[in-house]
C-alpha cells in the first residue's frame, strides 16, 4: 500500500468519524432538552420556564444549521466515497473469486462497507429523531399549564427542518438506508446482464 492511498484511506476514515461525532453531539444536545422536560414533572406554568426552553431549541436548530451549512460537503464526500468502494467490492466479487482467502477478503471488506454506510445514515438520522423528542412530552402538557409559549415551541418543533444533507441533494434519514441498498442492487442487476451478454 502506497503513502498516497494510506492517506486517502485515513481521510476516507476520519470523514466518516467526524459526521458520526458531530451528530452525536448534536443529537445528544436535543436529547437535554427532551430530558429536561421529562424531569420537570410539575410543568412550570411560568412563561419565563417556557422562554427558556424555546430560546435553547432555537439555539440548538439555529447551530444544526449553521454546522449543516459548513458540513455538507463532508457528507456528500463520505456517501460518495462509500458507495463508490461498495460498488467496486460488489463487481470484484461477482465471478471473479477462486480462493478461499478472496472471498473471506472480499465478504469482511463488504461487511465493512456495508456497517460503514449504516452507522453514519443512524448517526446522521440520530439528530432528526432527538429534535422531535420534545413534541411528545409537550402533547401530554396538563391544559391548565398549556400557554403561548408552548404553542409556539410545538408550531416550531414541527416546522423546523432539522437534519444533516449531503450538499442539499439528499437528507440523511433512516429511509436513505433502503435508496442506497436499492441504487446497489440495481447496479449490481445491470452489470449480471452486461456480463451474461459479453459471455453470450
Amino acid at each position: 500500500m502506497t503513502a498516497t492511498s494510506l492517506l486517502g484511506h485515513l481521510i476516507w476514515s476520519f470523514n466518516d468519524l467526524f459526521i458520526v461525532a458531530i451528530s452525536s453531539a448534536l443529537a445528544l444536545r436535543f436529547k437535554q432538552i427532551t430530558n429536561r422536560l421529562c424531569l420537570d414533572e410539575k410543568k412550570s406554568n411560568s412563561n419565563n420556564y417556557w422562554t427558556e426552553i424555546r430560546a435553547d431549541y432555537d439555539r440548538l436548530v439555529h447551530l444544526s444549521r449553521k454546522l449543516e451549512k459548513y458540513f455538507s460537503h463532508i457528507v456528500l464526500l463520505s456517501y460518495s466515497a462509500n458507495i463508490f468502494f461498495l460498488l467496486i467490492q460488489l463487481s470484484n466479487v461477482i465471478g471473479h473469486l477462486n480462493h478461499e482467502v478472496q472471498i473471506l477478503y472480499y465478504t469482511y471488506s463488504f461487511s465493512f462497507l456495508i456497517l460503514r454506510v449504516v452507522m453514519v445514515s443512524l448517526y446522521g438520522a440520530w439528530i432528526i429523531d432527538e429534535s422531535k423528542g420534545p413534541a411528545n412530552i409537550l402533547h401530554c402538557v396538563p391544559s391548565a399549564t398549556y400557554n403561548l409559549e408552548i404553542r409556539r415551541l410545538l408550531l416550531q418543533i414541527s416546522f423546523n427542518d432539522v437534519g444533516i444533507t449531503g450538499n442539499r441533494m439528499f437528507k440523511v434519514t433512516r429511509g436513505l438506508l433502503l435508496n442506497v441498498a436499492g441504487a446497489i442492487v440495481t447496479y449490481e442487476l445491470v452489470i449480471i446482464q452486461f456480463n451474461d451478454t459479453k459471455v453470450q
